[in-house]
């Protein structure tokens, strides 16, 4: 499936029907997690039919029949929220390749529930969840800014430059602000974004998607 056609189909889900999530569709996403994990030096755990992360109010209005979540879970370091929101993001794409919705969860959920699931340690930092499972519907585009407004070339974009701007467009972010900005030079690609206390999670969305939309042989990160 075209990667980038995944992205623009991909929007934030937050009421999800009663359908138990198969296990052949299970296994195969531990698997995902568990060789993520090993390569990068993070502890992302999988949840299956728990609703205990939202309070009663909050499943029957806002986060209705969510039952499945991915915590993710980094060492406590320089970059965690940058490296949690980066390969989280690679695993909203790989879910939605798979047919199942998801939802970025910054706040409102039960943080001690989360952290006695995953059996929170020293030196381990719970950044956020992330709720998937079959939505009631495929959610709606989130307004955009142009490409212009969030990125600068110097001399003219190669079209790889340009892909990945538009990758980076679809991208969620906190409250869609995309308060991002991407620069360009040569095969050297630079991607800031304001301080905020989401900033480092939207930081690695964004560059998840700018890389997947130009391509990692195309260019280096500055």
């Amino acid at each position: 499936m075209d990667t980038m056609k995944v992205m623009a189909q991909r929007h934030s889900v937050r009421r999800y029907k009663s359908e138990p999530i198969p296990m052949e569709t299970r296994d195969f996403l531990r698997g995902y997690i568990d060789d993520l994990n090993k390569e990068h030096d993070l502890n992302f755990q999988l949840f299956f039919d728990t609703r205990h992360m939202f309070n009663r109010i909050q499943r029957l209005t806002r986060a209705k029949n969510v039952s499945n979540y991915l915590a993710l879970v980094v060492p406590e370091q320089a970059g965690g929220g940058e490296k949690a929101g980066f390969f989280g993001s690679e695993f909203t794409i790989v879910a939605q390749t798979m047919g199942l919705n998801t939802w970025w969860v910054g706040g409102g959920y039960s943080r001690a529930m989360v952290a006695s699931d995953t059996n929170l340690k020293i030196g381990q930092d719970m950044i956020c969840i992330i709720a998937f499972g079959y939505g009631e519907n495929q959610g709606v585009p989130h307004k955009s800014k142009t490409p212009e407004e969030v990125s600068s070339y110097e001399g003219e974009a190669p079209e790889w430059f340009q892909q990945g701007v538009k990758a980076a467009l679809l991208a969620p972010t906190a409250y869609n602000k995309q308060d991002f900005m991407i620069t360009g030079k040569g095969r050297k690609v630079d991607i800031t974004y304001e301080f905020s206390r989401y900033g480092d999670i939207d930081l690695g969305i964004v560059k998840q998607h700018f890389q997947m939309g130009a391509g990692i042989d195309n260019f280096k990160w500055a």
